[in-house]
């Protein structure tokens, strides 16, 4: 479950190490430890600098319905809930049993299961689920190779001026490289990732950016046109 392409920092590791060492995503103590766990384990979360920019975009943003896909041990639904000023509820899809049944445990040790719902399951699964303009943002972060799919899929389902936020798109940079430099079990990946953001970003309905934090994030809006 480890994301190995996070061992192969995007920007200059010294910069990457004064982020991590000076930003913060949130004030809660109980957050910061579940971090800190997860990551001595090796566990699937965003990194510090990705928090940070999402809690700031919350307080911007104040989205009062979230789709999250990708929940791991939900250390990112929890964020996007404690630090939305406004009162959320958040639907958040995690296929892997045993990262739904510690986020289960994790959102009922934070009292939060009355504003998130998690589900157990393919997020190919619910893509008839949900009614048209039903969340004000969606963030994925899970399978890579799918993230075209998704966002075809869920597109729908955001409001007008609502936020799409598509995590780890760069690969380690393995995105940017041409396909006969990619390892053969990544070339599905590098694929799907490099016809993402072909499309995305050429979207007449969106607008788009691309930020180097983390292992990159693409930051979609969706737009009245």
């Amino acid at each position: 479950m480890v994301n190995e392409m996070m061992d192969r920092p995007i920007i200059d590791p010294e910069i990457q190490s004064y982020l991590r060492s000076h930003l913060s995503e949130t004030n809660d103590p109980k957050l910061i430890e579940l971090r800190k766990e997860a990551q001595l384990k090796g566990l699937p979360i965003i990194p510090l600098e990705t928090a940070s920019f999402l809690r700031l975009l919350l307080k911007i943003h104040q989205p009062k319905r979230i789709l999250e896909i990708g929940t791991a041990v939900g250390y990112s639904a929890i964020l996007m809930t404690l630090e939305n000023p406004v009162k959320t509820r958040i639907v958040t899809i995690e296929r892997n049993p045993v990262m739904y049944q510690q986020a289960v445990k994790n959102i009922q040790k934070f009292g939060l299961t009355s504003q998130i719902k998690i589900i157990d399951g393919d997020a190919a699964n619910f893509y008839e689920s949900f009614e048209s303009s039903e969340f004000d943002l969606i963030f994925l972060d899970g399978a890579k190779a799918k993230y075209l799919e998704q966002f075809e899929h869920f597109f729908p389902s955001l409001k007008n001026n609502g936020l799409i936020l598509i995590d780890d798109i760069f690969q380690g940079g393995d995105t940017l490289k041409p396909e006969a430099k990619i390892k053969h079990r990544n070339k599905g990946i590098h694929r799907h990732l490099n016809r993402l953001l072909d499309e995305v970003l050429a979207q007449k309905k969106s607008i788009a950016t691309l930020l180097p934090v983390g292992d990159g994030l693409l930051v979609v809006q969706k737009t009245n046109k």
